[in-house]
């Protein structure tokens, strides 16, 4: 039986997008479902949320942007729309305003940007402006957590921006490449890339490309918010999102009342085509770190459990398990595949090791609770086509080409080589070094800035990140750490923090990641409240009742 060879073969989107909440494994511990992957699982990213927060802001920082935007922009004409998360929403109205595509003084062309806005019962003057993940994903991704602060906070009013190139922001999209009866059936495939890269240029114009840049993007918040005219805006990146922040700080230092990162990428150090060996490092880390320093876990695997996947691996390579996948390549790429996935999640990280364990015994009733793990909590690995949805791969390439690569870049060979070396990876840079090669790098203006804010800033960011590691974020970190500036590291969590952390004694309330978030939204003058993040418990790697049933469909995590 073909248990988990589809997930092998299906594209895991970009590594820097945000996480959302669904319906989990168990009651008490949310299940992936990436915002990062628009291959595997709806659009998304980690979450749980709360909010909260006032903020004084200066009226004005830099003119940089503001000088490149229109005269006089016109207000939102805010119209009722379509709700939050798929469902009717009162708190929900939208708009679309014209943007510049280029803001050079030379380009004249407009794009259509879609704004969606969520207010709480009784708006104070505060406003929270999120910026989703990818790069490539839209605001609908982080519509879970506007519907939570606003629930939680009634004075908050919340944007949810789809970044222009994504959602109903001129979405890039190829038509031709992006059908159900394309080569790719929906997917943009190897060699469909050059073609859709053309049809981009046709549409724009290769300089037009550059109109899809951070650069850009972040000029739009500058003056959406002046547009918006709300006395204390804040602004807010999940994962990419970060990097968006960090490039509205250059452009804007003391216009918002305050900035806050979660899950960070170090703008001048954040190369996605290393993104294969980032999630590998901490993955590895992890499990000889954690697993290995826990009595059943270590007694199951070893106090080397890398060591103990390294030879289960092997061992799949010569034949092991052949009833697991089609094939053994294909049995060891699904389980790398699936192990990286398992890694964004820090609520399905439990099972990780009981996941090995078990594929190393591979009896049946092992079979049959991998299958269950695979078909219940991943949904069999079925991707949509890429044409359909809010995400937008090709923009996510054309930035990651310009913004997030390597000089010199690697080439599809290194690619493959890094990945082959790899215990548990989604496979994301061997994905997108050979998809880069169609795309013409435009100059990104503010490369190699550092912003110095001259705002509050929260940076949170979780111990075990394989998306965006903490060892990548020292010299970040340094420069954001002052009197106004705050650093929250989150013990166990994963990508997300806001979503990721969840308090033991409370499993129903607030994240702790959350809680800190209000803090900072009602005083980003004061050092943020971080108790709770002694609350946020270890993983215990023998499972609950529920969620050993909810995972492998059988009582006990590693038994049968």
């Amino acid at each position: 039986m073909n248990r988990i060879s589809a997930l092998a073969a299906a594209g895991l989107a970009l590594g820097l997008a945000a996480c959302a909440p669904m319906d989990g494994p168990a009651a008490d511990d949310p299940a992936p479902t990436a915002d990062m992957a628009p291959d595997m699982a709806p659009d998304m990213g980690p979450g749980m949320a709360s909010d909260m927060g006032p903020g004084m802001a200066s009226d004005t920082g830099p003119d940089m942007a503001r000088d490149m935007a229109p005269d006089d922009p016109p207000a939102f004409d805010w119209q009722a729309c379509d709700g939050l998360n798929g469902q009717p929403d009162p708190r929900a109205t939208c708009a679309t305003v014209q943007m510049p595509l280029l803001r050079d003084g030379v380009d004249d062309r407009t794009i259509d940007f879609f704004v969606k806005r969520v207010a709480g019962a009784e708006p104070d003057g505060r406003s929270l402006w999120l910026l989703a993940g990818g790069p490539g994903q839209a605001g609908d991704a982080l519509e879970w957590l506007a519907g939570v602060l606003t629930a939680l906070d009634a004075g908050l009013v919340v944007y949810l921006p789809d970044h222009r190139g994504t959602g109903r922001s001129a979405r890039l999209t190829c038509p031709d490449q992006e059908t159900l009866d394309s080569p790719g059936a929906g997917f943009i495939v190897g060699d469909e890339w050059p073609a859709c890269v053309d049809a981009l240029v046709e549409q724009y114009g290769r300089d037009g490309l550059a109109g899809f840049s951070s650069h850009e993007a972040a000029a739009d918040v500058v003056e959406l918010i002046d547009r918006a005219g709300d006395p204390r805006p804040f602004v807010m990146g999940i994962s990419y999102g970060t990097f968006l922040a960090h490039q509205y700080l250059l452009l804007a230092p003391d216009q918002a009342a305050g900035v806050i990162f979660d899950s960070a990428c170090d703008p001048l150090d954040c190369p996605l085509s290393m993104q294969d060996q980032w999630e590998d490092r901490v993955g590895r880390h992890w499990l000889d770190e954690v697993c290995a320093g826990d009595a059943l876990c270590a007694e199951k695997l070893g106090d080397r459990p890398s060591e103990a996947v390294e030879a289960l691996y092997a061992d799949l390579a010569d034949g092991h398990c052949p009833d697991l996948s089609t094939g053994p390549t294909a049995a060891v790429e699904a389980t790398r595949a699936l192990a990286g996935q398992m890694m964004l999640y820090a609520s399905l990280r439990p099972a990780l090791p009981a996941f090995m364990y078990r594929i190393r015994r591979c009896d049946p009733a092992d079979l049959a609770a991998i299958n269950h793990m695979y078909l219940n909590v991943f949904g069999g690995g079925q991707p949509g086509p890429t044409g359909s949805g809010t995400y937008a791969f090709p923009l996510a390439i054309n930035i990651a080409r310009a913004e997030m690569w390597e000089d010199p870049p690697p080439s599809p060979a290194e690619a493959e080589a890094r990945y082959q070396g790899t215990l548990m990876c989604r496979g994301v840079s061997r994905q997108i070094v050979p998809q880069a090669e169609a795309f013409t790098p435009y100059a990104a203006p503010l490369a190699g800035q550092r912003a110095t804010p001259e705002t509050p800033t929260l940076l949170m960011q979780a111990e075990y990140d394989p998306a965006t590691p903490l060892d990548l974020l020292d010299a970040f970190i340094a420069d954001f750490t002052g009197p106004t500036g705050y650093v929250v590291l989150a013990p166990h969590a994963s990508h997300t923090v806001v979503s990721q952390t969840p308090v033991a004694a409370e499993p129903n309330g607030p994240t702790c990641g959350l809680r800190i978030l209000l803090g900072f939204l009602a005083d980003p003058s004061s050092p943020p409240d971080t108790g709770c993040l002694d609350g946020v418990a270890p993983p215990d790697f023998s499972g609950s009742p529920g969620f050993n049933q909810a995972v492998f469909g059988a009582a006990d995590l590693w038994e049968n």
